[in-house]
């Protein structure tokens, strides 16, 4: 397994910041909109009727069980409507209803 460090590439110029003393929850979310954190984060800037101007996951868990640091943990990135100030967001590549889990 290996951790590739993306933070500087998938977050906004002036991020919103908060205290990381406050974060007591993970949220996990499946997607289907990239396999890798740089995909997703390129997705989210394509689509501005989402909402979302950039990587909206502190990490991505690709399928082959790497995973991509895509935030800072002081980032509030918006993941979880009423969370998003004490969750920390983790993306896992693809649908498991559909998709073979390889690891």
């Amino acid at each position: 397994m290996t951790i590739r460090d993306l933070t500087a590439l998938c977050g906004p110029l002036t991020p919103r910041l908060r205290a990381p003393a406050r974060i007591d929850s993970i949220i996990m979310h499946r997607i289907k909109v990239g396999h890798d954190a740089l995909s997703v984060c390129e997705w989210f800037q394509a689509h501005p009727e989402e909402g979302i101007p950039s990587m909206p996951y502190h990490f991505f868990i690709r399928l082959d069980g790497n995973i991509d640091h895509a935030r800072l943990l002081d980032h509030l990135t918006p993941h979880a409507f009423r969370w998003n100030s004490r969750s920390i967001g983790v993306a896992l590549d693809g649908d498991f209803r559909t998709d073979k889990v390889t690891t």
